[in-house]
């Protein structure tokens, strides 16, 4: 008995050596494809994307003790836009000026990151690229740990494959974006998740618990995610009362993590918009008088048409002109943000027959941005639920990216770049499915031969 427990320990130790060794291997890749090109080669190059502009401010602000707050006259902040070689690429950013006001528009977690690599490097545009390499390559190495111990090395191998071969997410990580932070919190999520379907604790339900609230701090746009967990979390309490403890271990967790940040933006906005202003600006630029037309993209220009009838503006009112005003006035930002529900609701409304098809429109866009490797992925993904050893990973998967796509539907929102944190988790379930269910179809055929 002794033995076979000794030969129990041996096996676990070479798999867990094995997923140390696999989760390495993939980190460093992941490193040798993104620092050239990405990091080294962009080196000081202040980023030109908007969401991008917005995180180098809110960071720089947030580690010089100013806040979670825009401050346009900064000369520290506007100097490496005014001092670029390709200047005229930064007209828009160098266009906004006026003093220092609290913001509520964006997620948190991402500026405080980049703040505490501003804080320890001073403000350096390369250090933040380092920053999303390393959590792109965090997310590759947990992702690779997990294949190995809950499938195998092939499992591994082949995500890792599929991980290397993303070019949108190392991309990101030169434009200075959140997208390869938040895929590293959503595959958190998921393992989270995994050892608490393993080992269900009130130790495992407050880490899951405080990674799904982590994931709504990094990207707001998971919060349906986290809504869904709390409900789980409130029924599974009424249900069981041996895992009430467990349940409301999780449950609180998650809560706890967003009440601050919501307490925060709701006094901040003197209205209720736990989650800031932004949701509320991409509702008004899709739901629009008596039609929407599916666009795939944030459309500025109905955003400003829309504002200027809500407000009397004139005719030629542009979004260059509310944009200016939007990042310069918090009561400006919470108005537009509360015209967008407004519009959303009415549209609701008198055109809620058309909500399907709108939402089938989305859902395709957002289909599409997975591409043919993410959707085959996804298919494999199914595969592993029919396999108990890869179950417990299939199924927390599938559930991320089901409310991520209903998400995409009820926001009428598919820009590409929602899908991208998502993608990892699709490649990690469907190499699990995929290995377990080719290893099943091998023993049998091997059964069958033997006959």
């Amino acid at each position: 008995m002794s033995g076979l427990a000794g030969v129990g320990r041996a096996l676990g130790s070479t798999t867990h050596r094995a997923a140390l060794l696999s989760s390495m291997a993939t980190a460093v890749l992941s490193l040798a494809l993104t620092l050239p090109s990405q990091v080294l080669r962009l080196a000081e190059r202040p980023p030109t994307l908007v969401d991008a502009r917005d995180y180098d401010h809110l960071a720089l602000n947030l580690a010089r003790g100013r806040g979670f707050a825009f401050c346009w006259s900064d000369p520290e902040w506007r100097a490496p836009y005014e001092s670029a070689q390709n200047r005229k690429d930064y007209a828009m950013h160098l266009s906004l000026q006026g003093p220092c006001f609290p913001t509520a528009r964006r997620a948190p977690g991402y500026p405080a990151a980049l703040a505490g690599i501003y804080w320890v490097w001073g403000r350096s545009f390369q250090a933040g690229r380092l920053l999303g390499a390393v959590a792109l390559a965090l997310t590759g190495a947990l992702g690779s740990f997990l294949a190995v111990r809950v499938g195998s090395v092939a499992a591994a191998v082949l995500f890792a494959l599929c991980f290397l071969s993303e070019d949108e997410l190392p991309r990101l990580v030169g434009a200075f974006m959140s997208e390869p932070t938040a895929s590293l919190a959503v595959m958190l999520v998921l393992a989270a998740h995994v050892a608490l379907l393993r080992n269900p604790t009130r130790q495992t339900g407050m880490l899951a618990g405080s990674s799904l609230g982590l994931l709504v701090l990094v990207r707001h746009f998971f919060s349906p995610l986290w809504a869904l967990g709390i409900f789980a979390a409130a029924f599974g309490a009424v249900r069981s009362r041996a895992l009430r403890p467990f349940w409301l271990a999780y449950g609180s967790t998650a809560l706890l993590m967003l009440v601050p940040w919501g307490v925060r933006n709701c006094l901040v906005l003197d209205a209720l918009m736990p989650l800031g202003t932004q949701g509320g600006h991409v509702l008004a630029g899709k739901y629009v008088e008596d039609e929407i037309r599916g666009a795939a993209t944030w459309n500025s220009g109905r955003v400003a048409r829309l504002w200027a009838k809500r407000q009397g503006k004139p005719s030629g009112y542009t979004y260059g002109k509310l944009a200016r005003e939007l990042r310069t006035s918090l009561a400006m930002d919470r108005d537009v943000a509360m015209v967008g529900q407004q519009a959303a609701r009415e549209w609701l409304r008198r055109n809620w027959r058309q909500l399907p098809a709108v939402a089938l429109v989305s859902l395709r866009a957002h289909a599409r941005g997975y591409g043919a490797l993410g959707l085959a992925a996804v298919v494999c993904a199914f595969a592993g639920l029919a396999v108990p050893e890869t179950r417990r990973v299939a199924a927390p998967a599938l559930a991320v990216m089901a409310v991520t796509a209903l998400t995409v539907a009820l926001t009428v929102e598919a820009h590409g770049r929602y899908g991208a944190p998502v993608r990892p988790v699709a490649y990690l379930a469907g190499s699990l499915g995929l290995t377990a269910s080719m290893s099943r179809i091998f023993l049998a055929c091997r059964r069958l031969l033997a006959r």
